[in-house]
């Protein structure tokens, strides 16, 4: 799968040039990488949000005070048409 969607992202008509981003965690285990086609502006990047629907996001909350808070936001958004 993964291969058939590089791939059309390759033959993507008006594509777009920029570059891949490593973002560390503020806990110094892992990292973020982004893609972004306009790396001069990362410099005045002071936070990042992750989609509710990224698996990361199911990590990171794993054993915090907010933890069920967080899951049912994640599910609404989820079972969101629009």
């Amino acid at each position: 799968m993964a291969g058939r969607v590089l791939t059309m992202q390759k033959n993507w008509i008006g594509k777009s040039y920029g570059c891949e981003i490593t973002f560390p965690m503020a806990d110094g285990e892992g990292a973020i990488k982004v893609f972004t086609t306009r790396q001069d502006t990362i410099y005045g990047a002071t936070f990042m949000l992750v989609a509710a629907e990224h698996p990361l996001v199911m990590d990171l909350m794993k054993g915090k005070p907010r933890e069920n808070e967080v899951r049912a936001f994640v599910d609404k958004v989820k079972n969101r048409t629009k």
